[in-house]
């Protein structure tokens, strides 16, 4: 079964003090692309990413963090190196990192609730669900506007796809978080594919996309310093 972790970035002034000891516990690569980085939350950003998903990968899967050697495909899509039957995808934005881990490909978003753009939603979500996002209440169409963004994007991601595919031609069907269902327009047959929402806190929403049916119904929460004691 897929599994579902999350982590909220430190206040800035902690991050700051503690910044050094989290670039030890990457990778050379992670390091050199923080540099690059001129926002210090982009920065806590990408390391939280990667440093989840190797405590999880340490705790749960019985891995010592020098086995963890990531890289990327072709398309840009995170792996890990000379291992099968083990996939992870993350996301931020915000205050939170997501990490989505399992035994098949597997897509993750999470998004900070934030106002609602009608343009945006025009051009990504096709008629129907323009339709139901106009019936919501104003202060109901933030909510509902990112359940339908996270679910899509959780879907290109399974799929290593990116923006890549139209998001008009991929339906999310189904208001209730743990019984979505995926309509899929496009001319190419896509995978058995299960979805469910998740809300880690008021501000944000998450949506997990698996090719297994059965889903977790709690996301785990991380503190850093967890993250930090149980990387070795």
């Amino acid at each position: 079964m897929a599994e579902l972790h999350v982590v909220r970035l430190l206040a800035a002034e902690e991050f700051q003090k503690q910044q050094n000891r989290l670039l030890t516990r990457v990778s050379s690569k992670r390091v050199e692309r923080c540099r690059r980085f001129r926002n210090a939350a982009d920065v806590q950003r990408s390391l939280l990413g990667e440093l989840l998903v190797r405590a999880v990968l340490c705790v749960d899967h019985g891995f010592s963090n020098a086995q963890l050697v990531f890289d990327t495909d072709a398309r840009g899509k995170p792996y890990l190196a000379g291992m099968t039957g083990l996939h992870f995808n993350v996301s931020h934005s915000g205050e939170w990192v997501a990490v989505a881990i399992s035994p098949l490909p597997v897509g993750v978003d999470v998004e900070a609730v934030r106002g609602v753009d009608l343009a945006v939603a025009r051009r990504f979500f096709a008629p129907e669900e323009m339709a139901w996002l106009l019936s919501r209440t104003p202060v109901e169409q933030a909510q509902a506007f990112y359940q339908l963004w996270t679910a899509k994007e959780s879907v290109l991601k399974n799929l290593g796809q990116g923006l890549q595919l139209p998001l008009d031609r991929i339906l999310i069907r189904g208001t209730a978080p743990d019984r979505l269902r995926l309509e899929s327009r496009l001319d190419q047959p896509l995978p058995d594919l299960f979805l469910r929402l998740y809300q880690p806190a008021p501000d944000a929403i998450l949506a997990l996309c698996s090719r297994e049916p059965c889903l977790p119904a709690d996301i785990r929460q991380w503190s850093v310093s967890s993250l930090l004691n149980n990387i070795r």
